[in-house]
């Protein structure tokens, strides 16, 4: 300990480092980026191509399969499985472990080599998964006119909020854009034997602005442009089309207007059509907090300049605002959860300034943590604060277990010096020990894969950073404040606390008879085994827990064919059944595509609320089935955590034989209805559609003078508005649309559109013929194969006992020539699981290994950790009485008290072992060790107890993540520290019992002959 003399006679070394700390400490907060989640990339990428109208079955042919035959080459990808559409495919693709940024840059690169290859496909979107959405604020604009309402959020919202550098992009919903619309009128275009590609060939011609060279002009050079832009309509009305009857204007053959067309991007909030939802996305460099706090502010500058008049502009949702709160959130906890350990030491030491030394230790390990997080480039997130407050209790433990030895020697009166190079000296072994075995049990947390992997690596990495922090300062600033602040009078010889003199007579009575310590063992074991029953039947197994609480979103898939009046009155019978339902504040609907509706509700705060957030959810689901009924809905799916929209409980059956997979399917589908924990059950190939496949006659088109592809020109124009250009008008870009006055709404009126050809006019029937077919809506692969997914939700409920009971339904059916597996939460609860009781095991040889060099003993690692099967019950009994659900964050507490409760028992073992190399006899030695170390035993459990209750008992967003693992934490620790002052010196005993024979033996022998010499002198 020479260098602790060194430290305590150069004080000015640990104030100047302590300045330091706190300096850097300070920089390194302000640096840190403040998000809700940890900026992680996953090992998955998704693929999205949109092709219009094609059929779900042509989709598949033509699009999906050739790209997954393309993927399949990418040594990188693990799996992957896609969705054929109408009209859209969707590939997900899971890579190796680590192998995301490379597997992602090859599959972008083959999806955009192939966008030119493939047909039909009007654009394509590749991604790779990550946290979060970079959507995370948004803005209402509504109660006014529509047309003032969309100038102000084109002309001044949008422009104004783009121009910030924290923010990406601006999207507008809800507000529709004017077009011009060019009508040509039928009769005219027969009576002037015009073909509408002659009209489309016409405008661009004159929609000309180019350079037509350099000439002379006096004596300088200019520039000669033809500029013929077209920038009013009088000029498209206006514009010559030379007909086989001479030039005529386009208005004498078309209806030219400027039009604001219903589409089917209408946006409602609580009803009212008139709204319009800014949607804001961050860019690159801005954080979520950084992106609302600029938002705020250029909101509040538009409306000091007045420009919001006679409607509101207000925010409805800000991902920084929540943020910001589950982060406060979680760091009044910590602050708190660390008054509430200095107040333990307080009570327990008695002494203001043994309780300072501790109050200045605890910043000063957060700082240094907070510094080691900059340098591992870390951000402020609600994981790192989670991890900080798990961290709190246990960072305080080194300090509290060297400050009460040192306080101990000042009692016994030793001098200052002495004390404090004596006491810290004492627990050094156990403290290094101690942060060795907690440290170690977060080592195995790297083999759990997926994305739930990365984040408890995070969790883990910063409490390893908290601990080794908290004992670097334990060891280097503790041992100088407690020599230059804490003063302690030497205690008079008094007598023991009743407590004390109890537990020593209790500890004596077993060291007695040796089935005193068996019958004490045993009592323990048949404790653990009825609270595995007890447990395996009263807990309730969950994922993870969802953190957007007091809010819900839900998206309607709407049936083919929906019109805009299907949109409308959806949403108005939405409003209606969400107006007067209890507990919701607002509510918007948004439809994002034609056959896509989203919305977003808005719940009464938790301190006003009169109905669980699950019994609001459960109302909502109600709602949306009558929905389902009553209008064209074919699914509709509540949003969980993170926007995943995908059904937690899937069944995924696969096989050559259709009729066979679906006559499964079936069956399946009858089991999971017996279930009453699920709905919204169905499968992947329930929807099929009638439509009328186009059979083209090429003979007689090629007769006619044609080919297929001016048919296929002239049907679409017949049909639907054809986007033949773009002009300026007054400040905008508004797109020319070309139609017809055909009013085409049945089969019958679709054979009678005319087609222009060499030979005169013909009817379309002259060249093609119809044939129905059935099409399935959506085609599912597995890594090429196809795939029927059965799918269906849960009520928020015991994820565990639902697996359970599906594992024992798929076991009853026959899977001959089938391959039948779960997917979903299913799926991962399983692997996720296991990895954790991978860990659990790895963590016990881990911490056996180093207990093991540690104390140079194999036994006394065994002593120790006969503690952990005791801490189970805590957690069982904690879990049980608080009714939280067992979840992954639950599990990483669990593999977290591994290393927490043998800290105990290592100050008790280690204590009973520096007595008996004192020649003190083991029951003996157990009774004083246990007597010394009673109090920073209790010390340490309280104060870590105390640093967490905090966390255990919160509320709001984030509580959903921490109160699971603080709850395991606390219960397993406070159960086992009234056990380990009892349970260990009967393990030690036994373990003397059986396996110190040999030392009892040689010691015997040796006395023999010590005794037969002294004869023999």
């Amino acid at each position: 300990m020479n260098w602790l003399k060194f430290l305590v006679g150069r004080k000015l070394i640990i104030g100047l480092f302590s300045i330091f700390i706190v300096l850097v400490g300070a920089f390194s907060i302000n640096k840190l980026d403040v998000e809700l989640m940890p900026d992680i990339t996953f090992d998955m990428a998704v693929v999205n191509i949109y092709a219009g109208e094609v059929p779900a079955i042509d989709v598949e042919d033509l699009i999906t399969t050739p790209i997954e035959q393309r993927l399949s080459s990418i040594n990188e990808i693990d799996s992957y499985t896609s969705t054929s559409a109408i009209g859209y495919s969707n590939i997900t693709i899971v890579f190796e472990s680590g192998a995301g940024d490379k597997g992602f840059q090859d599959v972008e690169a083959i999806v955009n080599s192939m966008k030119s290859e493939l047909p039909f496909i009007e654009d394509s979107y590749v991604f790779q998964m990550g946290m979060g959405s970079p959507y995370e604020h948004f803005l209402d604009i509504y109660g006014g006119e529509m047309t003032e309402m969309a100038a102000f959020a084109e002309e001044i919202v949008k422009p104004r909020l783009e121009s910030l550098p924290e923010v990406g992009e601006v999207l507008i919903f809800g507000n529709v854009q004017e077009e011009v619309v060019l009508e040509l009128i039928q009769d005219k275009l027969e009576e002037h034997r015009v073909d509408p590609q002659q009209i489309m060939y016409f405008l661009n011609e004159e929609d000309k602005r180019i350079s037509v060279g350099e000439f002379e002009h006096g004596s300088d050079i200019v520039t000669v442009r033809w500029d013929t832009q077209i920038s009013s309509i009088d000029t498209i009305k206006y514009l010559p089309i030379p007909t086989q009857t001479g030039i005529i204007k386009l208005k004498d053959i078309a209806n030219v207007k400027i039009d604001s067309p219903e589409t089917s991007s209408g946006s409602w909030k609580n009803g009212d059509p008139n709204y319009l939802s800014v949607q804001i996305a961050r860019s690159g460099s801005a954080t979520a907090v950084s992106l609302s706090d600029a938002v705020r502010a250029e909101v509040d500058k538009i409306y000091e300049e007045g420009l919001v008049n006679g409607f509101q502009f207000e925010e409805l949702m800000s991902g920084g605002q929540f943020i910001q709160n589950s982060i406060d959130d979680v760091k009044r906890n910590v602050l708190i959860g660390g008054l509430l350990a200095l107040l333990v030491v307080l009570l327990f030491l008695r002494n203001f300034r043994a309780m300072l030394v501790i109050g200045i230790a605890i910043p000063l390990s957060i700082l240094l943590t907070f510094t080691t997080m900059f340098f591992l480039e870390y951000s402020i997130n609600m994981f790192s604060l989670i991890a900080l407050g798990l961290g709190i209790g246990m960072m305080v433990d080194a300090a509290i277990v060297i400050l009460e030895a040192i306080y101990r020697k000042l009692q016994e009166g030793k001098p200052r010096l002495e004390a404090v190079i004596d006491g810290t000296k004492e627990v050094s072994t156990a403290v290094i020990a101690s942060m060795l075995t907690t440290v170690v049990v977060f080592l195995p947390i790297g083999i759990m894969g997926g994305e739930i992997g990365d984040f408890m690596m995070l969790l883990a990495v910063v409490i390893i950073v908290t601990l080794v922090s908290s004992v670097l300062v334990s060891f280097t600033i503790i041992p100088v404040l407690a020599h230059a602040f804490v003063k302690v009078k030497a205690s008079q010889e008094k007598k023991e606390a009743k407590i004390i003199r109890l537990y020593g007579k209790l500890i004596a009575w077993i060291t007695k008879k040796k089935w005193r310590r068996w019958v004490v063992v045993f009592g323990f074991f048949l404790m653990f085994v009825g609270s595995i029953i007890v447990g395996s039947q009263a807990i309730k197994f969950n994922l993870l827990p969802d953190i957007y609480q007091r809010q819900a979103e839900f998206i309607l898939t709407l049936e083919k064919g929906v019109t805009p009046e299907d949109h409308k009155a959806i949403s108005n019978a939405l409003h209606e059944g969400l107006k007067d339902m209890d507990d919701i504040k607002d509510y918007i609907a948004i439809t994002m595509t034609n056959d896509l509706l989203y919305s977003f509700v808005n719940m009464t705060p938790e301190e006003t609320a009169t109905l669980s957030q699950e019994k609001v959810n459960e109302n909502i689901r109600e709602l949306l089935e009558e929905l389902q009924e009553e209008y064209p809905i074919k699914d509709t799916s509540m949003l969980a955590m993170f926007g995943a929209d995908a059904s937690p409980v899937q069944i995924k059956v696969k096989g050559q034989d259709l009729e066979l997979m679906q006559e499964k399917v079936e069956e399946i589908i009858e089991g999971l209805t017996k279930m009453d924990d699920l709905f919204e059950i169905g499968h992947s190939m329930e929807h099929m559609q009638a439509e009328l496949k186009l059979v083209i006659d090429e003979e007689k088109i090629e007769d006619a003078g044609l080919v297929p592809s001016q048919i296929r020109n002239q049907l679409q124009l017949a049909t639907a508005k054809q986007p033949i250009g773009q002009m300026f008008l007054d400040g905008k870009n508004l797109p020319i649309m070309l139609t017809t006055d055909h009013d085409i709404t049945t089969t019958k009126d679709l054979e009678k559109i005319e087609i222009q050809t060499f030979e005169g006019i013909k009817k379309l029937s002259d060249f093609v013929s119809f044939e129905t077919i059935e099409s399935p809506i959506e085609i599912y692969h597995d890594n090429g194969e196809r795939i029927i997914t059965v799918r269906a939700n849960y009520d928020g409920g015991d994820l565990g006992s639902i697996n359970r009971e599906v594992q024992a339904m798929l076991n009853d059916i026959d899977r001959s020539g089938l391959s039948i597996t779960t997917g979903g939460d299913l799926s991962e609860q399983d692997e996720v699981f296991q990895d954790l009781i991978l860990i659990f095991f790895i963590a016990l040889f881990l911490v056996y290994v180093v207990m093991a060099v540690q104390f140079n003993s194999l036994s006394h690692p065994f002593v120790i950790m006969s503690i952990i099967p005791l801490t189970i019950v805590g957690v069982i009994l904690g879990v049980v009485i608080t009714q939280v659900e067992f979840s992954v964050m639950s599990g990483m507490g669990v593999v977290m008290l591994i290393g927490i409760v043998l800290n105990n028992a290592i100050l008790l073992i280690d204590r009973t072992k520096q007595l008996r190399q004192q020649e003190i006899a083991i029951g003996e030695a157990l009774i004083q060790a246990g007597k010394n170390r009673m109090r920073p035993i209790f010390l340490t459990t309280l104060t870590t107890a105390a640093g967490m209750l905090p966390l255990a008992l919160a509320t709001g967003g984030s509580s959903a993540f921490q109160a699971p693992m603080a709850t395991v934490v606390i219960s397993g620790l406070l159960f086992a520290t009234m056990i380990t002052l009892i349970l260990i010196p009967a393990v030690y005993l036994i373990f003397d019992d059986v396996f110190g024979w040999p030392k009892r033996s040689k010691a015997r022998k040796r006395s023999k002959m010590i005794e037969i010499n002294h004869l023999e002198q």
